[in-house]
């Protein structure tokens, strides 16, 4: 993975000029802090990327050879990653008609897990980085038009990352007291801010509903540890998201209405949130069958399963995954 070649790179040249080489190494911890906590943004938010519950790779399903699809290593690099995420919407009504007001609360789980080798022919050492966060957003939105919606707001996240990192060979251990004051067996927190802006055109049907979108947004902040009580670094970021959703009525019932959900968006991405995707732009497909009113409650109104496809990142491939209020029109 991008994220951990330079400390292996920096770590092996310790030996070799380890005072000036301490300090790049720390300076190449920051910036691992900073891509990691920037790409659990991306990965916390299901309408930029879906790796689900189980993957796999498409080729091998519809017997084709396009690597922007799908590869083994993409589909291994998949198998590392682990994300749950449970987004809450309430929506409160406004004084006038034509605005809306949304509270949006999140809760996120992010796990990596690689075999490292930093030094050859001795056993690998491993390592587990896992980020939490819990994110809190308002958004006002304001009817332009019986179909067209704007929606501007703020968000904030809080993240904690944990990295477990087991030594396991002498060889590694002789360099584990530099690692772990930069990079390993510690403990970063991160707050940021999200402002952004977004396009809605919905439409109601006689068989259903279908939407446009485009999403706009921007996220900064600092980074803390336990060591030095300091700052980090600072995470950074941007993306864009535009697609179409639509959403088909398949039967009435009286206590849900199952639909065929169908998506298809383009995501571009920039700064430090490319790290784990490894690209600025690339594409995001899925469908599936998605129920309503199951629970009957305000902030779930809907919820399903369903395939999807990563086209274009390194992160690739399709998967099998749950959906919770998935139709953002």
């Amino acid at each position: 993975m991008k994220w951990t070649s330079s400390i292996v790179t920096l770590a092996l040249s310790l030996g070799m000029s380890s005072v000036g080489v301490a300090d790049e190494l720390r300076d190449a911890g920051k910036n691992y802090y900073e891509e990691l906590l920037a790409s659990a943004v991306i990965l916390s938010d299901s309408d930029l990327i879906s790796l689900g519950i189980k993957s796999f790779n498409p080729n091998e399903v519809f017997k084709r050879e396009n690597e922007n699809l799908g590869t083994q290593d993409a589909l291994n690099e998949r198998k590392k990653i682990s994300v749950y995420n449970l987004p809450l919407h309430f929506n409160i009504a406004g004084a006038h008609p034509d605005f809306q007001n949304q509270i949006t609360l999140k809760f996120s789980y992010f796990s990596y897990s690689e075999n490292i080798n930093l030094v050859e022919n001795v056993p690998a050492d491993h390592l587990k980085q896992e980020v939490y966060s819990a994110y809190l957003a308002y958004t006002l939105e304001y009817s332009l038009t019986d179909k067209w919606t704007l929606a501007y707001g703020v968000g904030s996240y809080l993240m904690y990352a944990n990295n477990d990192y087991n030594f396991r060979s002498p060889e590694s251990q002789q360099i584990q007291p530099e690692l772990d004051r930069t990079f390993s067996n510690m403990s970063v927190w991160s707050t940021l801010i999200e402002p952004y802006i977004e396009f809605h055109y919905n439409v109601d049907t006689e068989w259903g509903r279908w939407a446009l979108m485009s999403q706009w947004h921007y996220f900064t902040g600092v980074n803390w540890d336990k060591i030095d009580e300091g700052a980090y670094g600072s995470p950074e970021g941007w993306r864009v998201s535009n697609g179409v959703q639509i959403e088909y009525d398949l039967a009435s019932f009286e206590q849900f209405k199952p639909a065929l959900y169908t998506s298809l968006k383009r995501i571009d991405i920039g700064h430090d949130a490319t790290s784990i995707l490894q690209t600025n732009s690339y594409y995001e497909a899925g469908v599936g069958i998605t129920w309503a009113n199951i629970f009957g409650w305000d902030f779930i109104d809907t919820v399903g399963i369903g395939v999807n496809f990563n086209y274009g990142s390194s992160l690739r491939g399709g998967s099998l995954l749950f959906y919770i209020n998935p139709f953002q029109g």
